[in-house]
Parts: C-alpha cells; structure tokens; sequence
C-alpha cells in the first residue's frame, strides 16, 4: 500500500457568480457532450484514463463540506459539487478556484459538461445550468424535492435535452438551451440513481421497486420491471441488459426486450448503493459488505472478490485492463479486472463516496473532509 501524506490546501474567498440569464441558442441537432457522469449515456462507467502504478498528489482544493459529487472534466477545469452548496470549478492544472456558483443546499449530483454549460441538480429542489467559462447562470428551474443524482443528456426531435430524476418520483426531459420541460414520467417513490438512454430508451431504477423503460421521446412507458427491493443507483445498460445492485442485497441482470430477469447473484448480506462498471469480460459494483463483486454479464458467475476495509458506496470506472473504486476506509483502489489483483492503493485520510474521474493519467476525486484531489500518474513504478 502507497501511504501519502495529505497536503492541505485552502481555498480562497471567491464571490458567488452572478444570478443573470445568459440565453443560449437551442441546437438543432443533439447535445454536444463534453462530460458524462458514468463515462457515456449507458451508465457503463468506462473511462479515458491509462494504467498506472504509482499515482502521486499533484494538487489538493478544499471545499466547506464533503464531497459525494463526482468531478466532470474539460480541457481548462474540474467542476465538482460540495455539500457547503456550492459548486467549484478548479483550474485542472493548479486546483485554484476559477469561480464557484452557490445554491441553497448541499450539491451530491455529479455535473455534466454540455453545449457550453454545466448542468447539474441540487437537494435544494432545484436544476441548474451555468456557463462553463464564466459560472454565470443560464438557466434555474425548480424540481419538487432535491436531486442527487446526474443528469443525462439526450436527442429528442431534433433538440438538444436531458433527463433527470429526483426524490419528487418524477423523472423528467427538459430542453437543455432553456431546461423547459419536454415530458415528465411519475413513479411511486424517490430515485436516486441517473438514468440511461440506449436505443431511444430511458432505462432506470427507483424506491419503488422497479426498473422503468420509457420511450426517450415521448416520455412513455414501454415495460415496468419488478424487483422488489429499492434500487439506489443507476443502472449500466449493454447489449440490450440492464445491471444493476438493490437493497435486497443482490445484484441482477434484466433483459430489456424481453423484460425478465436472466440471473440474479446471491445474498450478500448488505445492500448496493454503487452503480455497476463494465469491463471487457466482467462487470464490477462495490457493496457495503465492504467487497468489490466481479461478476459475469452472461450469467452472474462470481468471478472473484477483493475485500476493502470499508464500504464501497463510490462507484468503480474502468479502463484499460483495470477497475479503480474509492472506499469509506479512506483509500482510492486499483485493480486488474481479470482477477482482482491490487495494483495499487492510497490512503487520502477520509472516507470516499464519489465515484473518482479519471482522464488520461490523472485521475481526480473528492473526499469526505471536503477534499479534492488531483493524482498525476506514472509511467513507471
């Protein structure tokens, strides 16, 4: 285990960016999409990062609060969201503040990079975008409870949109020039977990139980499919499968087309709160059992285990021949997807429920002591 000494940065006092609609014309054709929040629209959690054996502290930023928000990235800056409510956008090379934006409650959505803006919800009820060079606002527009979880940007008619899902039960299109909304679907219970689009489908799970098929351009339900248990994560879609954790503390496999379970792993005790990462042979989630899973896509063959010394809340990504998670234990891990081996850890000294992002050979994540971290990789140990 690498062992790292924690450097301590501060902030300074930066003033919220102005509260001004800056109207941005409504392509005619879809999003241009700088930044996902799981590395695509299918939720898959694959990464543009390269293997590395020794990751070594490059800069550290501090925020108010902890940080459950993931980073989303650009060529200029890391934008992330703290619970102080604010959202930062650091300069990648240095971490200095560029601007921050404030809202009125802690921010644990990730933000996506789309057209020029950042969009993002907050657990103050609210949708925002903001341009990305200026953190001016574009638009602002209210939800009936708070968002937790990223939006996904979508094609609907010629429009450049998103969707969005939040604890009102509502998930949402919103034209993403004006967040004016397209459809809105209800379900019973809150969701926590972004949704997936594949193949002109929005796929994703909720509080009620079920995994929910809609059609993306109208908002429509094409199939309903019952799991029982909650699922608190968005679910990676492949090859027409869903993936996914519960709270039934299993891990499922569901046919899209046909709308049936193809495996179901067996207990493991506690429940799923990561969203599923694919890899080239096997697809991983972190449990809080403290474990990360390696399981076949086919048929949910165990493949191996790699036991951390806390939960895995943090989503894992993946890339190249690796899988890289954070853990309540405070450590960032990677591992060879083939058979779990530990490639490397490092202790950032508090507890890590953000799914880290990572790019090329740097891979940035925030901690529960309302760090940022950008970690330079190495080429050789």
């Amino acid at each position: 285990m690498i062992q790292v000494a924690i450097v301590a940065s501060v902030l300074s006092t930066v003033q919220p960016a102005a509260a001004q609609t800056n109207a941005i014309p409504a392509p005619t054709t879809g999003p241009e999409v700088v930044w996902f929040a799981r590395g695509g629209p299918e939720q898959q959690g694959n990464s543009q990062a390269t293997t590395s054996a020794k990751p070594k502290i490059q800069w550290t930023a501090k925020t108010g609060a902890p940080i459950q928000s993931s980073a989303a990235l650009d060529d200029q800056r890391v934008y992330v969201g703290s619970d102080d409510g604010f959202l930062y956008a650091l300069n990648r090379k240095t971490g200095a503040v560029e601007w921050r934006f404030e809202t009125q409650a802690p921010i644990e959505a990730s933000p996506i990079l789309a057209n020029g803006m950042v969009v993002f919800g907050s657990t103050d009820a609210h949708l925002y975008a903001v341009q990305s060079k200026t953190g001016a606002l574009v638009w602002k527009h209210p939800t009936q409870d708070k968002i937790v979880a990223a939006v996904t940007p979508v094609t609907i008619g010629a429009e450049a949109a998103l969707i969005a899902g939040g604890y009102d039960g509502l998930v949402q299109a919103r034209r993403l020039s004006d967040g004016v909304p397209l459809w809105d679907y209800k379900t019973d219970s809150y969701i926590y977990g972004s949704a997936a689009v594949s193949e002109n489908r929005v796929i994703f799970g909720g509080c009620d139980g079920a995994i929910h098929v809609l059609d993306a351009q109208k908002g429509t339900l094409i199939r309903r499919i019952e799991v029982g248990p909650y699922v608190g994560a968005a679910v990676a879609v492949q090859n027409n499968h869903a993936y996914f954790g519960h709270f039934g503390n299993r891990v499922a496999g569901v046919d899209l087309n046909a709308g049936t379970f193809v495996w179901h792993s067996t207990d493991t005790g506690f429940p799923f709160l990561s969203s599923a990462a694919m890899g080239s042979k096997a697809l991983f989630i972190g449990g809080r059992d403290r474990t990360l899973h390696a399981f076949s896509p086919t048929d949910g063959q165990s493949l191996w285990t790699f036991r951390a010394l806390g939960r895995i809340d943090s989503s894992p990504i993946t890339f190249d021949t690796s899988v890289l998670f954070g853990s309540s234990d405070g450590r960032l891990y990677q591992l060879a997807q083939t058979d779990g081996a530990m490639q490397w850890s490092l202790d950032l000294g508090a507890p890590i429920t953000a799914t880290p992002a990572a790019q090329g050979r740097t891979i940035f994540v925030g901690t529960h002591d309302g760090s940022v971290y950008a970690l330079e990789a190495r080429n050789t140990p």
